[in-house]
């Protein structure tokens, strides 16, 4: 099978490493629990392209390549890694490529098939050019995992048949809990259920 996986709160910590991070910049304390957002960027911004300012900043800072893996990710990677085709789909600019590969090289070392990032209109970076739901039809993705539901829902209406996992680790994640979820997703808490998962799904194909 071929598996797309998500970088940002589903392989790395992004989230609270950037609350960290944002919160030593501005000598605040802003709590987690009171984002919506994936990125962390309501807690400090109104606006997303001044944000992005600080998410480069972060990108380039010790913070970001310091980040420990989400626990049990090395191990299950490793583990479909003998059996199945994994891709990188993020989200992240494709500008910032050496950063995000030197992250995943350090942590994952060579268990990626390829790493696909999103292209962004340069005067607005909310608006890509293309999506995740995109690449994973490009590319003929059977599974995907991913904690951000508008990207799970753009997946589902242009990949039907593909299985998707949404991870909310811990059942802590504050911008994924609207539901219903959109037909052939599973939510999932850790990479533990995710290994359980895949599993059945390689009996199926048996």
């Amino acid at each position: 099978m071929k598996i797309g996986i998500d970088i940002d709160n589903t392989i790395a910590p992004t989230f609270n490493t950037i609350i960290n991070f944002m919160n030593k910049k501005y000598t605040v304390k802003k709590k987690r629990s009171h984002s919506k957002d994936p990125s962390a960027f309501d807690l400090y911004h109104t606006d997303f392209n001044l944000f992005y300012k600080d998410w480069v900043e972060f990108l380039n800072s010790d913070k970001h390549h310091d980040m420990k893996p989400i626990n049990g990710s090395v191990r299950v990677i490793k583990k479909l890694n003998k059996k199945h085709q994994i891709y990188i789909i993020t989200a992240r600019n494709s500008k910032h490529r050496k950063n995000t590969v030197l992250w995943i090289e350090k942590n994952y070392k060579e268990k990626f098939e390829e790493i696909h990032f999103i292209d962004y209109n340069h005067e607005d970076y909310t608006k890509p050019f293309f999506t995740k739901g995109d690449i994973v039809k490009r590319l003929g993705i059977d599974v995907v995992i991913e904690d951000n539901l508008n990207e799970i829902r753009d997946i589902a209406k242009k990949n039907p048949k593909t299985k998707l996992f949404l991870f909310d680790k811990n059942n802590q994640y504050t911008w994924n809990k609207e539901r219903p979820l959109p037909k052939n997703t599973m939510k999932i808490e850790s990479w533990k259920d995710f290994e359980r998962e895949m599993e059945k799904l390689e009996h199926k194909t048996i």
